[in-house]
């Protein structure tokens, strides 16, 4: 009898831990993770870019590659000689690997966007630490390139994320303007008007937030760009000496 008690207790106490640790977890106070992980010894600083001062844009395309949209994007961009950045996942890179070193081949630039699309801000250090070096790595054994930016999904971020990103030496990278999946002829028209040096600007080519209304309204934006001027460049050329 006495085992069935202790039994029970047990039992009753795993689900209260367990429910004060979600409870946490879901209404975590607006300070949470504002500091980086242990050791917090010497100096740390962190650099997030939105835009550049530079003349010229830069087109990103997160989440791929995907054999669904990324090659018409190349072509498109392979017509005026224009060149982007690419935020990969690990998983895609693995499962398409002639699409990732086309993608080098063709002068633009792999960039890191992690080993899934898991909001980095709910990764403890050690899985944000191989999320990116995973990416990394995989990166650089295909194309003989080692990345130096990273974007985190949902562009979410905090001091960790900061902090597993600078001790992988890869600059984060966010975005100042961005083209939608839907209606994105429309999108694009509005947004090539309003464009101007050094800007950022997000699409996505992979997962379900790529679509081929995009590829689509890019056929029109990369030239209009080009004909206003407006050079196309992979986000580090455009951050060089900014």
């Amino acid at each position: 009898m006495s085992g069935g008690v202790a039994a029970a207790s047990l039992s009753t106490g795993a689900s209260a831990a367990f429910a004060i640790d979600e409870h946490e977890r879901t209404n975590r106070e607006p300070s949470y993770r504002l500091s980086p992980p242990s050791p917090r010894t010497g100096e740390f600083r962190a650099d997030v870019v939105w835009r550049s001062s530079n003349p010229g844009i830069a087109l990103t395309f997160d989440d791929g590659p995907d054999p669904r949209y990324t090659p018409a994007i190349l072509d498109n961009l392979a017509e005026k000689s224009c060149r982007a950045t690419f935020f990969v996942l690990v998983d895609h890179v693995n499962k398409h690997p002639e699409l990732t070193r086309r993608i080098a081949r063709e002068g633009h630039e792999l960039a890191v966007h992690g080993a899934d699309h898991r909001d980095m801000a709910q990764l403890t250090p050690d899985e944000l630490a191989g999320s990116m070096q995973r990416t990394k790595q995989a990166i650089t054994e295909l194309t003989g390139y080692t990345p130096v930016l990273m974007r985190p999904p949902y562009g979410r971020f905090d001091a960790p994320v900061l902090h597993a990103a600078t001790m992988q030496r890869l600059r984060m990278v966010l975005w100042s303007d961005y083209l939608p999946g839907r209606q994105s002829a429309a999108a694009a028209e509005r947004l090539e008007a309003e464009l101007s040096d050094g800007a950022i600007v997000l699409c996505h080519d992979g997962r379900g937030t790529a679509t081929q209304e995009v590829v689509l309204a890019l056929e029109d934006f990369v030239p209009k760009c080009v004909a206003r001027g407006l050079a196309l460049r992979t986000v580090s050329d455009l951050l060089a000496d900014a």
